[in-house]
């Protein structure tokens, strides 16, 4: 049993990655992560902002409901 035409373009996808990665000093690997960790920072911080944000929306419209 052969390998496919998807299986074998996959696994020459995989290898390139594979090869680009292994090539990579100290320095751009430090900087990758650093950029890694920089968009997750950014991601974790919009998801809370956006989370506090919509529990003052709704402390709001429950004090405006109530003030009528």
């Amino acid at each position: 049993m052969g390998l496919g035409m998807k299986d074998s373009t996959t696994y020459a996808y995989w290898g390139a990655v594979i090869s680009f990665f292994s090539g990579l000093s100290i320095n751009e690997w430090a900087s990758l992560i650093g950029i890694g960790l920089g968009v997750a920072t950014f991601l974790v911080n919009w998801y809370f902002k956006n989370e506090e944000l919509k529990l003052k929306r709704k402390q709001q419209n429950d004090n405006d409901e109530e003030g009528d």
